[in-house]
């Protein structure tokens, strides 16, 4: 046995290595690493290779080794076993950096939805100057909350899917799209697209441009079984400006079950398309 000098204590091993008592008897019992020495005393004494040891297994587990993959790794480690798991694990890395960017790019599409909504929220109507935005929409094909509920899963099930084909951008958001003629009947619950608001154009049949233009904009708080008195006060309004209707209205979750526990508190942005009566 070398001088007790080449060899550190338990606690002095464990300071230096930065783990717990308990995780390094457990690395013991899995047989990821034992003491270099056992002294007659039950003193348990490391060595430079063990803190090695412990090292390699923190470095597996940062990259999301389980402790069984970390013993496989350990008993078969090799040159070449080594150049396998760094490839493999830039290709897991790679994979995550892409879905981090696309949730952060959802994030920051919701916030600047939410900031531009707040900064124009009124609860009396009036005109305000959109650019182009654009749409991906999905066809409600029954007009019932069923119907509804299934069209924004298929809106969602689309999103995801387009996601693996193109750089596509969105937010948090629901939407839903009023016909004009609807609107022009006053049948102002006949919603018959489901749909989220997308930061650019792409080829592909659910994807609608919004081209720029005169909107009215009225927000509307409560249950959507009283909105139709918020959309006639919208149609009012409209015609006192000497305006038309000259698109489908969209409807704009504001305040939802995002950020409300209080149905009675949710809020939509409803956005009419306007433009000067012929």
């Amino acid at each position: 046995m070398r001088e007790k000098s080449h060899y550190l204590s338990r606690k002095e091993f464990l300071t230096l290595c930065g783990i717990s008592k308990n995780t390094l008897v457990w690395y013991e019992k899995m047989g990821l690493v034992q003491p270099a020495v056992i002294g007659e005393n039950g003193y348990h004494y490391y060595s430079r290779e063990q803190f090695f040891e412990i090292d390699l297994i923190k470095n597996l587990k940062w990259t999301d080794k389980s402790l069984t993959d970390c013993k496989k790794y350990i008993d078969s480690r090799s040159p070449g076993n080594f150049l396998s798991m760094l490839l493999e694990q830039q290709q897991l890395l790679e994979q995550r950096l892409a879905l981090l960017t696309q949730q952060k790019n959802i994030i920051d599409q919701s916030l600047r939805d939410f900031l531009r909504m707040q900064a124009r929220c009124t609860d009396q109507p009036k005109l305000v100057e959109c650019p182009t935005f654009y749409l991906l929409i999905q066809e409600i094909e029954e007009r019932t909350s069923r119907g509804y509920i299934i069209a924004l899963s298929r809106l969602f099930d689309l999103f995801h899917d387009i996601m693996k084909s193109y750089e596509f951008i969105s937010s948090m958001y629901n939407r839903a799209l009023v016909p004009k003629e609807d609107l022009l009947a006053g049948n102002y619950h006949a919603i018959s697209h489901v749909c989220m608001t997308a930061r650019q154009h792409i080829d592909h049949p659910a994807c609608r441009t919004v081209p720029s233009g005169t909107f009215a904009v009225c927000f509307h708080t409560g249950p959507a079984e009283t909105i139709s008195r918020t959309y006639d006060r919208m149609m009012e309004f409209i015609q006192q400006k000497n305006m038309e209707v000259a698109g489908d209205a969209l409807e704009s979750d504001y305040i939802n079950y995002l950020s409300e526990r209080d149905p009675e508190r949710f809020s939509k942005e409803l956005l009419i398309p306007v433009r000067k009566q012929k």
